[in-house]
């Protein structure tokens, strides 16, 4: 889930149509087509409108930063704190918790969608919900990341080595944190059953970056924090309402 770039091939391979019938221009085989149909916008190019219309609302920048102060500083014994937390985390969990790493490491809202039984064949509406809910979410934690470009904790302490890359983006909010609460909270509307434990999955998602070395205890909460602010900001939104309705009706049938 999340935005999706496609790299044009730098030596494209063009072939000649020999062989191939030219087919005479036959107006009776036009459809009656004047439009694009909604169903087959991408998903991603979906959620770039839905981007749009949150970006038109104001002061949305002050609204999504809400309660979440600045990390501690890098010399403070918060942070020395926070380094032996993690490393006693290194030590205990992550053999256990390193299938569940990898798995998450990258495209980790398929994993959250795939845990509470929800697939693009079986539920097609809720999941692409729940993927245009993840796009707003990029865009809300790529600005709090640059507002407060906090360092990664392998950064402070590179003993900590994290199993997997270290994102190339500043630490705080929580990424992975953040989009998982923002679904989890989105989930809870389409299927109020299902609210507790896409919680539960949120929680864990983020514990296991910080498992991993990737995060603070402290960028989970702000995660978690931003989540909150972002969903009372877009619920409202028309698009926002129309996709959630069409979700809940998927789940009532």
């Amino acid at each position: 889930m999340g935005s999706m770039w496609l790299d044009p091939p730098e030596d494209p391979k063009v072939y000649p149509m020999q062989g191939l019938p030219v087919l005479p221009f036959d107006a009776t085989k036009m459809t009656a087509a004047n439009e694009f149909l909604d169903d087959r916008w991408g998903a991603d190019f979906q959620g770039l409108l839905w981007i749009i219309d949150f970006l038109k609302q104001p002061l949305w920048q002050v609204k999504v930063s809400t309660g979440i102060a600045m990390p501690p500083a890098t010399t403070s014994q918060d942070m020395k704190d926070a380094l032996q937390e993690l490393v006693n985390l290194q030590e205990t969990l992550r053999q256990e918790a390193m299938p569940e790493i990898l798995a998450q490491a990258t495209d980790f809202q398929m994993w959250f969608c795939a845990q509470l039984g929800l697939y693009p064949r079986s539920h097609p509406k809720s999941y692409l919900f729940l993927k245009l809910v993840a796009r707003i979410g990029e865009l809300v934690m790529v600005y709090l990341k640059y507002k407060y470009n906090a360092v990664r904790p392998s950064q402070v302490y590179p003993r900590l080595t994290p199993p997997v890359p270290v994102p190339p983006h500043a630490s705080y909010p929580s990424g992975h944190a953040m989009n998982s609460y923002l679904m989890a909270l989105a989930t809870a509307e389409i299927v109020p059953d299902l609210g507790d434990a896409a919680e539960r999955l949120a929680q864990r998602i983020a514990k296991n970056r910080e498992i991993a070395g990737l995060h603070f205890w402290w960028d989970s909460l702000a995660g978690k924090i931003a989540a909150e602010n972002t969903f009372g900001l877009f619920k409202t939104l028309p698009k926002y309402i129309a996709y959630r309705d069409a979700a809940i009706d998927e789940w009532s049938n």
